[in-house]
């Protein structure tokens, strides 16, 4: 909570006085985001750390430079989330509540039909595969700004871009989403692409023992549908593929959302059956995943 590692200490920072004002921050760094007290995790032993002096908190000093708003973390918070969150606002021009709360409805489909629930940091035990202790984790997200807050709208030239639709044909309702990183059309690179569709496809949520599993991959998009459709609607995969090769899938979600306006938002996660070295092997990295639903019948349940 106090420093970034080899960089700088909160009270260091404030005597620098830089003014910081319209600047969105989201650290990847482990604890930036306590600024009360806080927990450190040491093997199988949480330790209560006591309280962060505010004359010492980095997030605080940031915030009193004039930052708009701190995305971070108060338990280790890892390099692919604040990465998620970082496209989510400059890339998918989401508002900075809406980005925070995509990490947190990503993390509950995992729990469903249960609430998201944990114990207390003290009671916490890690738990053999580390499933668990990657939940916490990723439920440790804090925003410091205003929820409503858009710095940078609907942003066109992206250097990729997830993207869902619903398209009517016949009486077929089909739904498609993939992610599609550009490629430089001279040289054909596409590193810094790849390296925002890494963290895109990574299951950073669900994920277990990374040596003895792998990474696992999984697309995950949100549909805000315009007109809504009955939520007992079942979809199944038509296609799934990484440029001309076709792809196994482990798992298709799909949830319903109402939201507060009366509208309805779809949830989709297609969890795919290659880890990450798979994929960069398949060239997903530079061709993209292309995956395609469609509407397979209404699932009837008795009163």
């Amino acid at each position: 909570p106090e420093h970034l590692g080899g960089c700088f200490w909160g009270g260091v920072r404030r005597s620098w006085e830089i003014d910081l004002s319209s600047t969105i921050l989201v650290s990847c760094a482990c604890y930036n985001g306590a600024v009360g007290r806080w927990y450190r995790n040491r093997g199988e032993e949480v330790v209560d750390m006591g309280t962060v002096v505010p004359e010492e908190s980095l997030a605080l000093a940031i915030l009193d430079s004039g930052a708009a708003a701190l995305l971070a973390g108060v338990d280790t918070w890892h390099g692919p989330l604040a990465s998620d969150v970082f496209s989510f606002v400059v890339n998918d021009g989401m508002r900075l509540g809406e980005a925070a709360k995509r990490m947190y409805d990503r993390l509950v489909l995992d729990f469903l039909p249960e609430r998201m629930s944990f114990r207390s940091a003290m009671e916490a035990v890690p738990s053999e595969d580390g499933t668990e202790h990657l939940r916490r984790i990723n439920a440790s997200t804090i925003l410091f700004g205003d929820p409503a807050l858009r710095p940078f709208g609907e942003l066109i030239d992206t250097p990729w871009y997830i993207a869902g639709e619903r398209a009517q044909e016949s009486d077929a309702l089909l739904l498609g989403l993939g992610l599609f990183p550009a490629v430089d059309e001279e040289t054909g690179d596409s590193d810094v692409a790849a390296r925002l569709a890494w963290n895109r496809v990574l299951d950073y949520y669900s994920l277990k023992d990374a040596a003895e599993t792998g990474l696992k991959t999984e697309l995950y998009e949100v549909l805000d549908l315009s007109e809504p459709i009955p939520t007992n609607t079942r979809f199944r995969v038509s296609l799934a593929r990484c440029g001309e090769t076709d792809i196994d899938l482990r798992t298709l979600q799909t949830v319903f959302e109402a939201t507060p306006g009366g509208g309805q938002r779809l949830h989709l996660r297609v969890a795919l059956d290659v880890d990450l070295l798979e994929l960069h092997g398949l060239g997903v990295l530079h061709s993209g995943l292309e995956v395609e639903l469609e509407e397979q019948g209404r699932e009837s349940h008795p009163r």
